[in-house]
């Protein structure tokens, strides 16, 4: 006869030991369960957007004829208006505009502050970059961005086209 079949050998018929076995079986779901709380509730901030963190969204972009045609043009000012919120409030206001081949140079940087520093919103931001006449015609990387006060930036990535012309196809149809 088996040993496994006897009562006194069984130890599942044990209640002494059902008891050791039910207690380490709490014991390792209380242990998985807090590991997987760890894991789920200590991932880092980092890879998450801050949510405080200034915010642009671009209205136009592009000639006056279209509001997002993404066109400059040679030796006209660039057209360019967006939505800015800055829970920090805005510290300065940065555009950069790069061409995307040959050498990469800078076409235009300008920073803009004295109007905006420490407002929270911008809705309709407008200024102007001139663009020189004898840039390169082609495509252009284009990034406007908002650092705050806290140090906390934003910043909103475009590809534009820089064409040789006055840009003078139409009107001036838009309120600023």
């Amino acid at each position: 006869m088996s040993l496994l079949r006897l009562g006194k050998y069984n130890r599942f018929k044990n209640p002494k030991t059902n008891d050791m076995i039910s207690k380490a079986k709490r014991w390792e779901t209380t242990l998985l369960l807090s590991l997987l709380a760890g894991l789920l509730f200590s991932c880092s901030t980092e890879d998450r957007a801050d949510p405080t963190a200034p915010t642009i969204k671009i209205i136009h972009l592009g000639t006056h004829e279209s509001p997002d045609d993404r066109i400059f043009y040679t030796g006209v000012p660039v057209h360019l208006e967006a939505d800015i919120k800055a829970p920090g409030n805005i510290q300065k206001i940065e555009l950069e505009i790069r061409q995307k081949s040959g050498y990469g140079n800078h076409l235009v940087t300008k920073e803009y502050t004295e109007s905006y520093v420490g407002l929270k919103e911008v809705p309709g931001f407008y200024e102007h970059a001139d663009l020189l006449k004898d840039v390169a015609l082609g495509d252009y990387s284009l990034q406007l961005k908002v650092t705050d006060q806290q140090g906390k930036s934003g910043s909103v990535y475009d590809i534009v086209t820089i064409k040789s012309g006055d840009g003078s196809g139409g009107g001036h149809n838009h309120e600023h």
